[in-house]
């Protein structure tokens, strides 16, 4: 079962409306848990399932103008981690795999107007593809596409006032 729902405003957070947030949290992480839900009592069942949550790099580190998206995106993140280890409490995580995807932009049409931050770059909806069915065949439970993204995840461990300079200084904030 893959879990790919996004909507995404662009909009500082003094300018959402309380029904784009609403929209936002509903689409991009709600009906991730009510999709589980419906799904995996037939995965417990026949003792065999994977749950992709296709998430983002916007709910690992956050952006400007993505405050609703990010914090959509987070919660689908918390939704993987959640089900991973209740699957494993639950003596289901060896025929009951999870695989959270995090990707940086891709070039749907979803971010148009949005820049390439070194050391990122805009991705292409083939290469997150490829990525996907490897990440499922090989059961990995995270991935960051590109891998460099992992340096932005590891970023997250130094102080916040060090790691908002390093952003900065990357242009990953504008």
């Amino acid at each position: 079962m893959i879990n790919n729902a996004g909507i995404v405003s662009g909009k500082t957070t003094q300018e959402l409306s309380d029904i784009m947030i609403e929209k936002t949290l509903q689409v991009n992480t709600i009906s991730h848990l009510h999709t589980i839900k419906e799904f995996l009592p037939g995965m417990i069942e026949a003792k065999r399932g994977h749950i992709v949550t296709i998430a983002s790099m916007a709910g690992l580190a956050a952006s400007p103008g993505l405050s609703d998206y990010s914090a959509s995106k987070y919660g689908a993140v918390a939704i993987d981690e959640a089900v991973r280890t209740e699957l494993d409490k639950n003596g289901h995580s060896g025929y009951i795999k999870t695989t959270c995807i995090c990707p940086y932009f891709i070039s749907t049409g979803m971010f148009e107007g949005v820049k390439n931050a070194f050391p990122m770059y805009i991705l292409t909806p083939e290469e997150v593809v490829s990525r996907i069915v490897a990440a499922i065949q090989q059961e990995e439970p995270l991935v960051i596409v590109p891998w460099r993204g992992n340096i932005v995840f590891l970023a997250r461990l130094l102080p916040v006032t060090v790691y908002d300079k390093l952003c900065k200084t990357f242009g990953m904030h504008s």
